[in-house]
């Protein structure tokens, strides 16, 4: 029990220092935001490619919208 306390602090310690980063150095953030950003414009062009090719002829369509409902449905989740 000791030890899940001790992991619990250290995360925190390493988001507040996170958090402190991102404030004092501007360039820093933008740069994660850039990166996250380069993240998401990549990824998701190749999932959405990935889910057509496997897809037979006549489905892609069928493909294409759940994948893309799927998408915005895990994306959006967090807003619930």
């Amino acid at each position: 029990m000791e030890q899940i306390t001790l992991s619990i602090y250290q995360f925190y310690y390493l988001l507040l220092e996170h958090i402190y980063l991102a404030y004092h150095h501007h360039s820093l953030f933008l740069l994660s935001g850039a990166l996250i950003g380069l993240g998401w414009g990549t990824i998701f062009p190749s999932l959405q490619t990935v889910a057509i090719e496997i897809a037979p002829v006549d489905k892609r369509t069928l493909a294409t919208a759940t994948y893309l409902s799927t998408a915005k449905k895990v994306y959006c989740w967090g807003d619930e």
